[in-house]
């Protein structure tokens, strides 16, 4: 297969092959993550990274064994985007990775948690919601009498005092209330007739360590509460919010709208951002699924250009396209089929004029290749060395 990150461009003479079509600077492709970082440094501004794809993108292979999900279990701190996290701060900026959001594609709450352990419920009164699929993908719901909780419990060592809160608001929802340890913080009616993602700011009751954030349904209504995400942060130290949405066996049918108010798009528009990470070719490429390249390629333009616009189509945020590493030909399309699809992709980030982050080339072009280094799971998921080499490649990127 031809590394056509191997063309001559900005990154060829720093050494950067596996970074395509990337200009840095405020006159270059990235010009509002190049603004987003300045700010940060001169006026305290937060900003805010979105890194959206498949199982590989929501670190499947990094933890171990778990019913149903290969290798999913104590696996969010071994993500890429917790691996860039840590090569930023490093270079200098602060970051922040208190969040969460959505099921990730794991089908059950015990199973997220068992993925992301800052998760815990008091009972099956909290789980997760199947028929709605938002950012992240499932919410969860939360049903039952009000003593009934879900929590999520920041690195004790963060300081936080504040928590930006997701939700779906829906013709059937609820009244849900937000406690910090300190005591309730907010109390929010979700009702709304739209059926949309909706968010708002909460500060928490003090400035501190050690928050462990609750929510319960309050008993005024029969109704169920549906959170999305949240993320904790400092307002006082700005940082950078750096937020994993990978959603397992997600297709780019799953990501570009179904019409629906809470679905991925448009919502992901209004939960605002700076920059946008889409890898989502994997699944496409599967023989299960069998997506026609032309196919995939009119789906992921479709996504980026929602994430790049606003209702205007005015272009307000920043994008780059991913080219996953290659799974086993055994079950994700042939060797012709995965290099239709990465020519494809290099199309696509010429058309839009966005960086491309060839992950397939950094691992040789092809899963035999990759395997070879010991940096899979099985014949889909990069274990954590793999997620540790990859991350370098985005660390690199967003310093720059």
């Amino acid at each position: 297969m031809v590394n056509m990150a191997m063309q001559f461009g900005v990154f060829d003479t720093q050494l950067k092959p596996f970074l395509y079509n990337f200009r840095p600077g405020l006159g270059g492709n990235m010009p509002r993550w190049y603004l987003a970082k300045a700010k940060m440094r001169a006026e305290g501004y937060r900003p805010r990274i979105f890194y959206g794809g498949t199982s590989k993108v929501m670190g499947l292979g990094a933890g171990t064994a778990l019913s149903g999900q290969q290798f999913a279990a104590g696996a969010e701190p071994f993500t890429r985007s917790r691996y860039f996290a840590k090569m930023l701060e490093d270079a200098g900026f602060l970051t922040n990775s208190q969040c969460f959001f959505g099921d990730k594609g794991l089908s059950t709450l015990p199973n997220l948690m068992a993925y992301d352990a800052r998760m815990a419920r008091s009972s099956t009164a909290w789980a997760t919601e199947p028929s709605i699929t938002s950012v992240g993908g499932r919410p969860i719901r939360g049903t039952g009498a009000a003593t009934e909780t879900f929590t999520f419990t920041p690195l004790s060592t963060t300081t936080n005092d504040k928590i930006f809160l997701v939700y779906i608001g829906g013709s059937g929802a609820g009244t849900l209330r937000t406690s910090d340890g300190g005591g309730v913080i907010d109390t929010t009616s979700t009702f709304d007739a739209g059926n949309i993602l909706k968010s708002k700011t909460i500060n928490l009751s003090s400035r501190g360590t050690g928050k462990v954030l609750t929510w319960n349904r309050q008993e005024d209504t029969p109704n169920p509460v549906f959170i999305q995400g949240a993320i904790v942060y400092d307002s006082q130290t700005p940082a950078i919010d750096i937020v994993n949405i990978g959603i397992s066996g997600s297709t780019t049918a799953t990501w570009k709208g179904a019409g629906l108010g809470y679905a991925i798009f448009p919502s992901l528009r209004s939960v605002g951002g700076d920059l946008g990470i889409f890898g989502i070719m994997t699944n496409d490429m599967a023989l299960a699924n069998n997506v026609p390249v032309a196919t995939w390629k009119t789906n992921i333009k479709s996504i980026i250009t929602q994430w790049m616009t606003d209702a205007t189509n005015t272009r307000v945020r920043d994008a780059v396209i991913e080219i996953e590493s290659l799974c086993s030909t055994a079950s994700y399309g042939d060797a012709a089929t995965q290099a239709a699809y990465v020519a494809a992709a290099y199309a696509v980030a010429d058309e839009l004029d966005i960086p491309l982050v060839d992950l397939s080339a950094q691992f040789g072009g092809s899963y035999s290749a990759a395997n070879a280094w010991g940096v899979f799971a099985d014949t889909a998921h990069e274990n954590a060395r793999g997620n540790a080499m990859q991350a370098r490649l985005y660390a690199d990127l967003l310093a720059a």
